[in-house]
């Protein structure tokens, strides 16, 4: 399920972590996308391949099941386990493509992460009124990390000067300009990092149509 990695995740992968993807159908599972859906990266390029579509689409199914927290749990020991004999910790992140489509798709895997607490869990959010709300209900462990991406329906409900948030950037200089740190190859940065502002450089459509991850 998630034993494959996306180009980035190979990338971020390190001496210190293995990171892995889990993702589902983009836009029809963003229920607050927003601008972000005219330049989707997950609805383009390699996304449109039949294999890859049909893997993502499995994936939302099982998700929607009552066995996802066990299958899942059964994948997370499998791979927790080879990343532990190289000496490293198994990062996942959720929702490399779509997002929490319901907040008992959010439950599960928050379970999941209550589990397994010694995996890194992080996803890159637009459900922002959500996440608050759990946030303040002291349902997220401590390693689950949300990051808030701008460019959804919801981006008022960010305070970016404490919220920790991603914003898509067309130049690595105006992303250091304004202060944030740069997740565009290494993705651990999102959840490692001690700025609360996450960035990435989008060389796809203009950056500026489109506040996302």
């Amino acid at each position: 399920l998630f034993r494959s990695q996306t180009e980035k995740m190979k990338k971020s992968s390190n001496p210190n972590y293995d990171v892995f993807n889990f993702g589902v159908p983009a836009l029809v599972t963003c229920p607050n996308a927003g601008i972000c859906s005219k330049g989707c990266y997950a609805s383009s390029g390699r996304y449109n391949d039949p294999i890859v579509k049909r893997a993502y689409n499995r994936r939302y199914e099982l998700s929607k099941s009552e066995d996802f927290v066990a299958v899942m749990s059964w994948e997370v020991k499998w791979q927790r386990e080879n990343s532990s004999a190289k000496g490293k910790t198994l990062a996942v992140r959720i929702n490399d493509s779509g997002d929490f489509y319901s907040l008992s798709y959010a439950m599960k895997w928050i379970k999941l992460a209550s589990i397994f607490q010694d995996v890194r869990f992080y996803v890159y959010t637009k459900e922002v009124a959500m996440f608050k709300r759990l946030d303040r209900a002291q349902k997220i462990p401590q390693n689950f990390t949300y990051i808030l991406s701008l460019g959804g329906k919801q981006d008022a409900k960010i305070d970016r000067t404490c919220d920790r948030h991603a914003a898509v950037f067309s130049k690595i200089e105006e992303l250091q300009e304004q202060g944030y740190a740069d997740a565009t190859v290494d993705d651990t940065v999102a959840f490692e990092s001690e700025n609360h502002r996450i960035g990435l450089v989008y060389h796809g459509r203009p950056a500026r149509l489109w506040l996302a991850v």
